[in-house]
């Protein structure tokens, strides 16, 4: 699971809270879908986009969000803002999962033999 937190800085377009707001969002919709493609990042994620009263507005987020999600070839559903200002996005990664060696040489036999890393052990040994 992702979550990421939309917050404006600084940023005024006018002085309008909504219409910041919208256009903030607007943008990052655009940088979470191409950092989503960029670092192949599946799963659940969560926005927690900044809040806006107008419901037209939320629904001009969604049709963005969905938009630019068009040109990601992976398998992914957008779902509209909830009543929390929260929009839940699944990705389904597109590279295979990266599988990392936790063996270690052994000490024993000074490399002709592999054991299983002491850090994995100890956690082996916590869980029982």
């Amino acid at each position: 699971m992702h979550v990421v937190d939309v917050n404006s800085g600084y940023k005024n377009v006018g002085n309008n809270q909504e219409q910041n707001a919208l256009e903030t969002n607007l943008e990052a919709a655009a940088e979470i879908a191409r950092q989503l493609r960029l670092r192949d990042i599946g799963g659940i994620i969560v926005v927690d986009f900044i809040d806006m009263k107008l419901a037209e507005n939320k629904k001009k987020l969604f049709d963005t969000m969905e938009e630019v999600m068009a040109a990601d070839r992976a398998k992914h559903s957008v779902l509209p803002i909830s009543k929390f200002g929260l929009m839940q996005i699944t990705r389904q990664r597109m590279r295979p999962e990266v599988n990392i060696n936790t063996q270690e040489v052994c000490p024993s036999c000074n490399g002709s033999g592999k054991i299983t890393s002491t850090l994995v052990l100890e956690d082996e040994i916590e869980k029982i």
